[in-house]
């Protein structure tokens, strides 16, 4: 019986990694725009199998590089393995600091029930990797977003650089569950790395007027997603 039991398991966790593949590649295919938050986002896992790649800085003195598991920051005297990032092939974006002296992985544990963080890191003069907790800022405020039967999380990704890289664009969105009545509603946060501040607060509305076209396919609306877009989003993303 444990036998079968853990068979059994092991046909559900494969059949989940394939549904999770399918959904990411259509979405992609499907779309008229690029990446998953940001439209300018790279995948470190690449094709329909999801081969390992390698994504260069802007100034080719370092990349990021995908191996089979983990992800490194390369540079020409070592490799450091980010650690702090969970591996998800499927549904994983990197975006480059114009002056390639930060970077940002946004991930999601999970197609059908995973939460989406990301991840910031800054390349110091030896080429090291610094990380730094970029969500702490907003995730208070995020939070409380979301008005759902049970107390959840919001999703939180990046989706640009803006200001010569000076600043970034975040994006808090509620879990796109039937149990948030405000499902896939957006806020989203301009924040000065230099500071380290929320530099402003962005409505739904106005950051889709101002800065749709940086938004990923998760959020475009050229991908069927108006006017019951929040719907299929859910729908799309297997949530």
């Amino acid at each position: 019986m444990r036998l079968l039991i853990i068979s059994l398991s092991v046909i559900v966790v494969v059949i989940f990694a394939q549904r999770t593949n399918a959904d990411s590649i259509e979405l992609t295919q499907n779309c008229k725009c690029g990446g998953i938050w940001a439209a300018n986002g790279k995948p470190p896992y690449v094709g329909p199998d999801f081969a390992p790649s390698e994504i260069p800085a802007p100034n080719g003195r370092v990349s990021l590089k995908a191996y089979s598991g983990s992800l490194s920051l390369v540079g020409r005297k070592h490799s450091i393995n980010l650690r702090k990032i969970l591996v998800n092939p499927p549904l994983m974006e990197v975006l480059w600091s114009p002056d390639s002296r930060n970077f940002v992985v946004n991930v999601s544990d999970g197609g059908l029930v995973g939460s989406w963080d990301t991840y910031f890191y800054s390349v110091d003069q030896d080429e090291y990797p610094a990380f730094r907790d970029i969500e702490s800022l907003i995730r208070p405020i995020a939070n409380k977003l979301p008005q759902c039967d049970m107390a959840e999380q919001a999703n939180i990704g990046t989706v640009a650089w803006l200001n010569e890289g000076k600043e970034l664009l975040l994006v808090a969105e509620v879990p796109p569950h039937s149990s948030c009545r405000n499902m896939g509603d957006l806020l989203g946060f301009r924040i000065s790395v230099e500071s380290w501040r929320i530099t402003e607060r962005i409505s739904e509305d106005r950051l889709r007027k101002k800065w749709g076209k940086v938004l990923g396919c998760r959020f475009a609306h050229n991908c069927g997603n108006e006017p019951d877009h929040k719907l299929k989003r859910s729908k799309q993303w297997g949530r």
